[in-house]
Order: C-alpha cells, then sequence, then structure tokens
C-alpha cells in the first residue's frame, strides 16, 4: 500500500463512484525494481488519470522511506497524498510530524505536517470496481494525508525501531538517500550525479538504480 498509489487526486464519493474498471486507471510509465539481501528499490516516474508524479521506495528488512516529488495535475485538480488508511486500533499520537499507531511509526522526513481522521465508514469494494465484492463492510478508520509544495519523504517502522535515513536528492531526476546502516542508494531516471559528504555518485544511464 505505500507504492505507488499513495498519491491521487481528491475525489467526493460521488466522483468515487464514477471508477468501475481498474483496468482504466492503470499506471504508465518508466519502473525500476532492484533486489538484494535485505535491501529493495521500488521507484516508477509515472502518469495516472491526468496526475504526473516520481515516486520511490528504499525498503530494509526493517524500516522502508518512500519519496515523492513532481505531483501535478492536468486539470489542476487538489492532489494529496496518503500516509496510511486502516481500521483504526484505538489510540494514536502524533506532535504533527510524527505518528504512531497500531505499533507502526511513521515520521515526516520532508514536506508539511500529516493530518490524522478517525472516521466512522462503509462501504463494498465495488465502491471501486464493479466486479469486486459486494459485501458491506463498516468500522472506524485510521485515515492519515500529508500536506506539502514540491516534494515529500517520510519513513515507515515499528514504534520501536530506530532507523533513520538521510534524504540526499528528491526531484525528478534524481530520487537517493542515506540508509540506516550508512549505505548509499539511488535510482536516476536521467544521467546525471550528486555529491553527498565529499563523495561524488555518476549515473551516465537514464534509468538506472545505484546501491
Amino acid at each position: 500500500s505505500l507504492f505507488p498509489g499513495t498519491t491521487a487526486v481528491y475525489e467526493s464519493d460521488s466522483e468515487l463512484a464514477e471508477h468501475t474498471d481498474w483496468n482504466k486507471r492503470a499506471l504508465k510509465g518508466k519502473y525500476l525494481d532492484y533486489s538484494t539481501d535485505g535491501m529493495a528499490i521500488c521507484a516508477a516516474k509515472t502518469s495516472h488519470e491526468g496526475n504526473d508524479m516520481t515516486v520511490s521506495c528504499f525498503a530494509t528488512d526493517n524500516s522502508a522511506v518512500i519519496l515523492g516529488t513532481g505531483m501535478t495535475n492536468t486539470e489542476g485538480k487538489t492532489m494529496m497524498t496518503t500516509i496510511e488508511q486502516c481500521r483504526y486500533a484505538g489510540a494514536y499520537q502524533s506532535d504533527g510530524r510524527n505518528i504512531t499507531h497500531a505499533g507502526i511509526k511513521y515520521s515526516i522526513l520532508q514536506g508539511g505536517n500529516v493530518n490524522v481522521y478517525i472516521e466512522n465508514r462503509k462501504g463494498t469494494y465495488q465502491r471501486n470496481n464493479k466486479t469486486a465484492n459486494s459485501t458491506a463492510y463498516s468500522g472506524e478508520v485510521f485515515f492519515t494525508t500529508m500536506d506539502y509544495s514540491g516534494s515529500f519523504a517520510y519513513s515507515v517502522m515499528a514504534e520501536r525501531t530506530d532507523d533513520s535515513y538521510t534524504v540526499i536528492e528528491n526531484n525528478e531526476k534524481i530520487q537517493a538517500v542515506r540508509l540506516p546502516n550508512g549505505k548509499i542508494a539511488a535510482v536516476f531516471f536521467k544521467p546525471g550525479s550528486f555529491s553527498f559528504e565529499g563523495k561524488r555518485y555518476t549515473s551516465l544511464f537514464a534509468r538506472a538504480v545505484i546501491f
């Protein structure tokens, strides 16, 4: 649920009801996937229903960091990034930059404050897909979104995990982070380079992952 569908245009219930075929909502763009022992990277420069975005997820065995930039809508509609949407566990803590809920910690590394909503919801999966299960479900939902202008980054981990990430680059050309173990991971969507702590990292390829 963290990647790549966290950013979308804000839609009312009536607007959501118009989406009856997920095949018409397919993401289009360039994708990169990389994995090795204890490390996975997924990234995309993509478009979706008039939305354009560049998003990367860098994940370790214990935590993950999600970067987003270049979020625009061709029709000028308001876009929103959802950090989490799940069943409410009964308690949460938030200081506007860090949230804990159900044993999970979300920390904003780049971007604006977060908004937390506890909402009673009822609906079926047919809300978005006419061929889905018609059973009605209801309950309290924990729903968090992020305010941002330009770019955002946030980490996700267990509440007692102390992993830390450093965002090095977050633009439509390069997205790069320093991982909790001190290593550098980067996605290049275009040839280019960046410097960090006295070292320079370069890619001559239009689509590349460096780890």
